[in-house]
């Protein structure tokens, strides 16, 4: 991938936090779960960062979905159909996971999943994340994020991109 951004193909390194090194120019995002994994990647410029995550199809439990899920989240989720509301948890872990990869690397800043608010539309599988005041100061950002989800038979996947706002 770095190859069709004009850059040498490289191993990506790993910083002393766990986050991955991109090279100078190029802004990007990975996930793994199960033998699978994606890579997203940028050229640095319009996009200032990215974020995506990919989990199991699967349910989480109980009192995980109370720690990751806000109780507007939790009241969101009561509303969805069968289906979607059994794994509604795990669905906005994922967004909340692609909301800190986009921001983590512009910031610095690590944030608990209760001081994100998801919103998610599961019909069209847009969402919008609502960022606490000092992340979105240090990214140069708005409080809100914009993010879409992809739910099929075996795999939840959401992602997050920055943009630069056009002047």
């Amino acid at each position: 991938l770095l190859g069709r951004l004009g850059r040498p193909s490289a191993p990506v390194l790993v910083n002393g936090d766990g986050s991955p090194a991109w090279p100078w120019g190029v802004v990007g995002s990975i996930s793994h779960a199960e033998g699978v994994c994606i890579v997203a990647l940028a050229a640095r410029g319009r996009i200032l960062g990215l974020g995506v995550d990919l989990e199991p199809r699967q349910p989480i439990e109980p009192q995980l979905c109370r720690f990751v899920c806000t109780e507007r989240e939790r009241a969101m989720l009561a509303g969805w159909p069968t289906e979607l509301r059994r794994i509604g948890g795990r669905l906005l872990f994922s967004a909340k996971e692609s909301v800190y990869k986009c921001q983590y690397p512009l910031t610095r800043m690590p944030l608990e999943y209760q001081e994100l608010t998801i919103e998610l539309d599961p019909g069209s599988g847009v969402f919008s994340a609502e960022l606490p005041l000092a992340p979105a100061a240090a990214a140069g950002t708005a409080l809100v994020l914009h993010g879409r989800c992809h739910v099929d038979p075996d795999w939840i996947v959401t992602g997050v991109t920055l943009r630069r706002e056009t002047e």
